[in-house]
């Protein structure tokens, strides 16, 4: 299973403005290597871009690939409303530069990436809920550099699911707008080679934030999974179940001003293995594995494990 998609400031970016929709939009459009954006996007008529697609599709309708082809333009794609984007099966490729806050967003079976660039693959700045399942994000290593970036301006959730998210700066980095809640949960995601951290969490923005992360892995970067609250801004709450922080340069789990629960989850190969600085406190079930990290970290480490 093949999809590649969107690269540079976003390759997807969530935008707030609200564009009107095509008079004759429909439930279900399609796009094709071989497709035209003065099409329809129907099937026996598919558009050239997904941006075309989108814009002719009813909200709450879905994008789908019909070949496999490259979709670049150079230019962010930028989704408006609620919509699935489905490559499923699909080598489908958007090189960019890289929604509403009632919208309800699936990017499913994409290949984002960045080329080496600067960039976000996907931006949300503004929707209710998004959806990432099955996606490959990579390729964003210059500043800001974000494989995905969660910076909500009101209260909004993000779900990931099965990706792989590698060679970029910061692989997943949340930041809510102030008076918001972020709500994240991450499952079945790969982190790897990272310059900075596979997973950060903030309340620099000044909103709340949750994450869970379940059956994931952060590999090669600098910081694992890490959640960071300064003092003065809003808290940020991460639980960890089931994962593996591996061969990280710093610190295979970070908690600086903040708690992270963590629970049968394997810490080995790290600078070191649980770090909590500024009253942060990483706490446990007391399951969780540490193996040959250079140091185990945590006053009471052997309570963690």
């Amino acid at each position: 299973m093949k999809a590649r998609a969107l690269p540079a400031t976003l390759g997807i970016l969530f935008a707030a403005c609200l564009h009107a929709s095509p008079a004759e939009a429909i439930l279900q459009t399609f796009v094709s290597g071989s497709g035209n954006d003065m099409n329809p996007c129907t099937r026996a008529a598919p558009c050239r871009s997904f941006q075309a697609a989108h814009d002719a599709a009813n909200a709450g309708g879905s994008v789908n690939c019909l070949d496999v082809f490259d979709s670049s333009t150079g230019l962010a794609f930028n989704i408006t409303k609620s919509i699935t984007i489905d490559c499923t099966g699909i080598f489908a490729k958007v090189l960019g530069p890289g929604g509403v806050g009632t919208a309800v967003v699936t990017l499913r079976g994409l290949s984002i990436e960045g080329s080496g660039a600067t960039g976000i693959g996907i931006d949300v700045q503004n929707a209710n809920t998004v959806r990432v399942e099955d996606c490959k994000i990579f390729g964003f290593p210059v500043s800001p550099g974000v494989g995905i970036k969660f910076s909500p301006s009101a209260t909004a959730s993000l779900f990931v699911n099965d990706c792989v998210i590698s060679d970029n700066r910061t692989g997943i980095l949340i930041d809510p707008a102030a008076i918001t809640l972020a709500t994240v949960n991450v499952q079945r995601v790969t982190l790897q080679r990272n310059t900075s951290a596979g997973l950060v969490a903030t309340g620099v923005g000044g909103g709340g934030v949750l994450v869970t992360v379940r059956n994931s892995v952060s590999s090669q970067n600098t910081h694992g999974f890490a959640a960071v609250t300064n003092a003065g801004d809003s808290g940020v709450v991460m639980s960890i179940e089931g994962s593996e922080a591996s061969y990280n340069l710093s610190s295979g789990i970070f908690a600086n001003g903040t708690a992270i629960a963590l629970g049968h989850s394997t810490i080995v190969g790290n600078g070191t293995g649980a770090n909590q600085v500024n009253g942060g406190v990483i706490v446990s079930f007391g399951n969780n594995l540490f193996f040959n990290n250079t140091a185990d970290g945590v006053t009471a480490a052997g309570s963690l494990k």
